[in-house]
């Protein structure tokens, strides 16, 4: 089911109180499997390749990186097909040269946009757009991110991390 367009229009408000610094989205491909036929992508298939990015900008930064993301699942055609999107925080990821990083893992991943995060355009256009599509969507939480949330005590954003630790599974 989509959401309205109303609670899609709250959860990018909420999301824009924050500093995001990298927008990533991450096209999951077939693989092979252990006989070596090709599959098509799946829910596990598209979180073990959201793990392989993660690792690899764990590597270029030195440590983990805190995001919110989704999975997004598209249903025109014969094959269903995923896509991993996310908005990244974290004032280091600032280094991150995003044409040099996306050579590497257009190479270990496949098909990868990464974009300085604009917060003149927002979440809705980098995230949360994807709630709204005929597709399905889930959203994906970093290990750490509910901790950061629950940790910010500025009292306007708090409301905000309030209402995104809720839509947490």
């Amino acid at each position: 089911m989509t959401p309205n367009k109303h609670l899609i229009d709250a959860l990018g408000d909420h999301l824009d109180a924050f500093s995001w610094k990298l927008w990533v989205s991450v096209t999951v491909k077939p693989y092979l499997d252990e006989k070596g036929q090709v599959c098509r992508p799946d829910n596990e298939q598209a979180m073990r390749t959201w793990g392989r990015f993660n690792k690899l900008l764990r590597h270029e930064i030195g440590h983990r990186s805190e995001f919110l993301g989704l999975i997004e699942r598209h249903k025109e055609g014969v094959t269903p097909s995923f896509c991993v999107h996310g908005l990244f925080c974290g004032e280091d990821l600032k280094r991150v040269s995003t044409e040099v990083f996306r050579e590497k893992c257009l190479k270990h991943l496949g098909e990868t946009a990464i974009e300085t995060y604009d917060p003149h355009r927002g979440a809705k256009h980098y995230l949360v757009k994807y709630l709204s599509g005929d597709g399905e969507a889930e959203l994906i939480f970093s290990r750490n991110l509910p901790r950061w949330l629950r940790s910010i005590e500025d009292s306007s954003q708090r409301a905000h991390a309030e209402a995104i630790l809720a839509l947490r599974p």
